[in-house]
């Protein structure tokens, strides 16, 4: 009698629990490597537009901003260090403040008549301001340009025989020019160079080659 109590109790338990519900199966197994290639894609999308729209100027320099398209260029120099945005299809040019000219082996006439040439060679330092920036891009391009130029006319300057070496300055014991003919030959070349935008602030030059 019990065994049948016990039997009839079970399976009045078992009517009422539910049936076990089966789950369906995800099917994202292919999803990964989908999600991955977008997520490269953006990435590199991003960093691309950092490397054509973001540009950089260093410590001591003058930078102008024109279009590689139009060669076109923004009324404004730029001056303060750091990352940029310039936009698309834009870039800075960029001149430095300072920079020193080497300009080895000019002759310069003998005050002696008759006596040979005085071979010398200079390091001139030059300032460019950073008004001048808009100019000399206008006339260069850029500051490789620029430079050669300015090499140039120095020597040509120097070379000229403008410069005229007094015998007092004719210092023969010595390979340091004196001081008096110094300020004489940057004198000189500033009034080549400040035409075309550069400043010689200081002139060193020793007789013979550097």
């Amino acid at each position: 009698m019990q065994q049948q109590l016990l039997d009839d109790h079970l399976e009045k338990c078992g009517s009422i629990v539910s049936p076990k519900v089966k789950l369906p199966r995800l099917s994202g197994g292919g999803e990964g490597p989908a999600l991955l290639a977008t997520c490269s894609c953006c990435l590199i999308g991003l960093l691309s537009m950092m490397f054509f729209c973001f540009s950089t100027i260093g410590i001591g320099q003058t930078c102008v901003l024109h279009d590689k398209l139009s060669g076109a260029v923004l009324p404004h120099v730029v001056t303060k260090p750091g990352l940029h945005f310039t936009g698309p299809l834009k870039a800075f040019v960029c001149f430095p403040q300072h920079d020193t000219l080497q300009v080895p082996s000019v002759n310069m006439p003998n005050p002696s008549f008759g006596r040979e040439p005085v071979q010398i060679s200079c390091d001139v330092q030059i300032e460019l301001a950073p008004q001048e920036a808009l100019r000399i891009y206008s006339m260069f391009g850029g500051y490789t340009a620029a430079k050669q130029h300015y090499l140039q006319l120095i020597r040509d300057d120097i070379d000229s025989g403008r410069v005229k070496m007094t015998p007092e300055e004719d210092d023969m014991s010595t390979a340091a020019v004196t001081f008096t003919l110094l300020e004489k030959i940057k004198k000189d070349i500033n009034e080549v160079l400040e035409p075309e935008g550069a400043h010689a602030v200081r002139v060193h030059c020793v007789r013979g080659h550097a």
